[in-house]
């Protein structure tokens, strides 16, 4: 019985060997002081030929060792079979020629060859073949049946002079052939997270402390442009390479389509797995990123000794985020080196250049790109190492933005002539229509009504581009969440139960959160510069919302809660904010009144106010529902700001949802239901706490929709409104 897909009797697929002009092309293996050395720096391809090869699985070992050490294999295919390879700068789209990009190599449309690069935890007995290929059937039953050729890594099975082997297999590639090489790309990310789901996921801490998502394969050479290092390696100071024989399984062609991409339950699933590994792994990282950050400032001082320790760390730490600024160096794949600030200076020179990885340069060359992203004017270098991570580039110094704030600045005046001419680009939407760019918004309640599920609700949709409630979210955009009082767990439960409503996740790094219990010390305090500069060190420069919750736990000094000086210096905190680009949405507790709590100075910057409330015949039994009220929304209007109703409930497969209908109609819906019970109209007004004319107009009008029918009678007759039909009964 076939189960993964198609049996051929000897099925071919395409692929592309490249040769390097000059030099070698693969790893080079020496002993340094008694110690295996491994040298990737020759890992990189400037200039050379491409050229397309046909092969089946079965002749793909003696192909193989058929490559020379100037030799590698890209798994995609150029539109020539053969051409030349040129660097990004000196190509010119001449003819015969093509860079080694995702504009010039593509995957088949049709069988294509699958590449699983395997490399065991350190410390960890390697998997052989036929296990690697047993513990991903685990996670896609069609993997057992496929056929595959399997060999050791580049740098595997290296002995010394007198016979002593030194490191044997470190690692194994394993090549398949695929019904649809299209289907590549969606099926890394299906069978990356059915690995974790499968028991196959962990995390590996970077050398920079960063928490990295692993399986039992590399999702990062899924890419048709990717260079395959399978040429065997060089080695020097008497060492031998004794690589075996590659192993021939035969078997099916996969159908990748197989592979389905995870249910909204399973997707919930993974994202808890990922939670506790990330958990499990936070102490470790925070060291491992002390030490880089301790060892990169001593480095960045070195070779910069007009930064001071302060400036130099900014930067460091800024390049952790995923932000390199103007003073950061970046080395080319040539060993060349250029400032960030150079780069940009001239970003056309530089477009898809392959560089070393920005925070591990140790790792070798041609792990990363630029992209210049002229139209966007977003320039970014794309890591391809640990599976992939996008860097933003920054002209200028990163210390600009972190200034004194008490140094004085000149004003900035304009005339009215000179602000019209202005091209201003129209403010956008962060989530339409409550929350626009550059806005400064509050939403508060008494304790328990939804302030949190609001705003956890708000943030996870502006991340992921989603929607929450009767609001949606253009695309998605960078957002940081300060929790003050939630423990970790509630607020794990609470975010788990969002995924859960949502068909789309913010992308990775689009939501960070701040909670107490991952702090070792007591949280910010945004009453005060320190604890405004300590927020700010960890929101990247193009986070667009920044959710404060809530005033009462993070606004501590300053004065009295009542008094207008208690908001002035988290006032001029947001509007620095806001200057930047970014929006921010304040979570705050009711008075006794109803508004909200404090000085009602507050209130003065904020363009969108809204208060939440339970109904006022709310049972705590009902769990989450409230009514959602605006107080104040600046250039909204009519439906934008109508009142309604949000009611948390759980379908009988344990899936939670929001359902909402308008306060009048939820009104209504109680006025009729109070009314049939016998209640008179000031009693219902007593009960649900509304005026008598509320009531009389809910009751007409459920008498006009013939939901009941009002009894006759002196106020009846004077309205002349009322069915007597009752009457005439009698």
């Amino acid at each position: 019985m076939i189960v993964g897909g198609l049996k051929m009797t000897k099925p071919t697929v395409k692929l592309t060997v490249v040769t390097k002009d000059s030099g070698p092309l693969t790893k080079i293996m020496s002993l340094q002081g008694g110690k295996l050395v491994k040298d990737s720096s020759q890992c990189r391809m400037d200039t050379g030929t491409a050229q397309t090869v046909e092969t089946t699985l079965a002749e793909m070992p003696t192909f193989l060792r058929s490559l020379k050490p100037n030799q590698a294999l890209v798994h995609g295919t150029a539109e020539a079979e053969k051409a030349r390879i040129v660097t990004q700068r000196a190509f010119n789209s001449q003819q015969g020629t093509i860079t080694r990009t995702k504009d010039c190599f593509n995957w088949n449309d049709g069988p294509g060859l699958m590449f699983f690069d395997y490399d065991p935890e350190p410390g960890a007995t390697p998997l052989n073949s036929k296990q690697l290929v047993a513990a991903m059937a685990q996670a896609m039953p069609a993997i057992a049946n496929m056929g595959y050729v399997a060999t050791p890594s580049t740098s595997s099975c290296i002995f010394d002079a007198d016979g002593n082997e030194l490191r044997g297999v470190s690692g194994l590639h394993n090549y398949s052939i695929v019904k649809n090489a299209r289907d590549l790309p969606r099926f890394k990310e299906a069978l990356f997270k059915r690995c974790w789901l499968s028991g196959h996921g962990s995390i590996k801490i970077s050398a920079a402390g960063g928490q990295l998502l692993r399986t039992i394969f590399d999702a990062a050479v899924f890419s048709p442009e990717r260079l395959d290092f399978v040429a065997g390696a060089i080695c020097q100071d008497g060492l031998i390479q004794r690589l075996p024989k590659p192993v021939y399984v035969p078997g099916d062609v996969l159908d990748t389509s197989l592979c389905l991409d995870l249910t909204v339950e399973e997707e919930a699933q993974y994202k808890q797995l990922v939670i506790k590994a990330k958990e499990a792994t936070a102490a470790e990282a925070t060291k491992i990123k002390g030490f880089y950050v301790k060892t990169a400032i001593s480095k960045i001082q070195a070779a910069r000794p007009d930064l001071s320790e302060t400036q130099a760390r900014k930067i460091i730490e800024a390049s952790c985020k995923g932000d390199l600024w103007g003073d950061f160096v970046l080395t080319l794949d040539n060993g060349d080196t250029a400032t960030v600030n150079a780069i940009l200076a001239n970003p056309g020179q530089f477009d898809k250049e392959t560089f070393y990885d920005p925070l591990e340069p140790e790792t070798g060359p041609c792990k990363a790109m630029f992209y210049a992203n002229t139209a966007t004017g977003k320039p970014c270098l794309n890591s391809m190492l640990h599976g992939g991570r996008q860097f933003f580039l920054h002209a200028g110094h990163v210390v600009d933005e972190q200034r004194d704030q008490d140094t004085k600045q000149p004003l900035m005046v304009t005339d009215i002539h000179s602000l019209l001419a202005m091209e201003i680009p129209p403010r956008r939407n962060l989530m339409a229509p409550i929350i626009q760019e550059q806005s400064l918004n509050m939403i508060h309640a008494w304790r328990g009504v939804g302030k949190t599920h609001t705003a956890l609700g708000i943030v996870y949709a502006v991340a992921a581009g989603g929607a929450f409630l009767k609001w949606s979210a253009e695309s998605a955009r960078k957002t940081i969440y300060v929790d003050g009082e939630m423990p970790i767990s509630a607020l794990q439960d609470r975010l788990a139960a969002i995924a859960l409503m949502n068909d789309t996740e913010p992308p990775e790094g689009f939501l960070k959160l701040i909670t107490p219990d991952l702090q070792s010390g007591a949280m910010p305090d945004l009453g005060t510069k320190e604890g405004q500069e300590l927020v700010d060190s960890v929101v990247d420069p193009d986070t667009s919302l920044i959710v404060i919750d809530n005033l009462s736990c993070l606004v501590r000094a300053g004065g009295k809660e009542n008094d207008a000086e208690s908001w002035l210096s988290v006032s001029e905190w947001a509007l620095r904010h806001r200057a930047a680009g970014r929006s921010i949405l304040f979570i705050h507790h009711s008075g006794k009144s109803g508004n909200q709590r404090g000085t009602s100075k507050r209130e003065d910057l904020l363009d969108t106010v809204i208060c939440l409330k339970h109904p006022a015949d709310y049972d705590p039994s009902q769990g989450a529902q409230f009514e959602v009220n605006f107080e104040k929304a600046r250039g909204l209007h009519g439906d934008d700001v109508r009142p309604f109703e949000a009611r948390l409930i759980t379908d009988d497969k344990g899936r939670p949802s929001w359902t909402i209908r308008d306060v009048e109609d939820s009104t209504l819906e109680r006025c009729v239901e109070l009314f049939k019970l016998g209640l008179k109209q000031a009693e219902i007004a007593v009960e649900l706490d509304i005026n008598k004319s509320n009531v009389s107009r809910a009751l007409r009008k459920a008498e006009q929709q013939g939901l009941i029918v009002i009894q006759g009678g002196a106020a009846a007759k004077k309205r002349n409104k009322i069915d007597r039909s009752a009457g005439n009964e009698e």
